[in-house]
């Protein structure tokens, strides 16, 4: 896939579904986030076998939710429903993606995890096929893409 079509894909289905405006930037942008991540993965398969990875800041999963349900950032709902907005978001870029891979492929369920530390994010999308870093003001997020055929 290429990548500009990958990160339109993203940006556009984050604009669209949750109201946020993202900015390709630089990798050492993640070094610098203090503070918990989210993290979310998604595999695909039959033609073509693969794993999608999202993550992005706490903060942002919480302007996430708040914008997905409608309900102001300070409302504890947007936190407690932080995680699953973030796997739903990964959901929803899955189908934007998968469609310009090929045909025939087919998601599983995302799979949601917090994560302590940026260094983490960095690992876990270590080897990626893609990998992109985008900015929301002040907030980060990182997508990768892993295929095998």
């Amino acid at each position: 896939m290429d990548h500009d079509a990958l990160i339109e894909a993203v940006t556009t289905t984050l604009e669209e579904a949750a109201f946020l405006f993202p900015e390709i930037c630089d990798e050492p942008t993640i070094a610098h986030v203090d503070g918990p991540w989210v993290a979310a993965s998604l595999a695909f398969g039959s033609t073509m076998c693969g794993v999608l990875r999202f993550a992005v800041s706490q903060p942002l999963a919480i302007e996430m939710a708040s914008n997905l349900l409608g309900i102001e950032p300070d409302d504890a709902m947007a936190v407690e429903k932080s995680h699953e907005a973030v796997g739903e978001m990964l959901n929803m870029i899955g189908g934007a993606v998968i469609v310009r891979l090929a045909e025939g492929l087919s998601l599983d369920v995302p799979h949601v995890t917090a994560v302590a530390a940026s260094a983490e994010i960095l690992g876990i999308t270590d080897g990626a096929d893609a990998r992109f870093t985008m900015t929301n003001e002040d907030n980060v997020i990182v997508f990768s893409i892993h295929m095998s055929m």
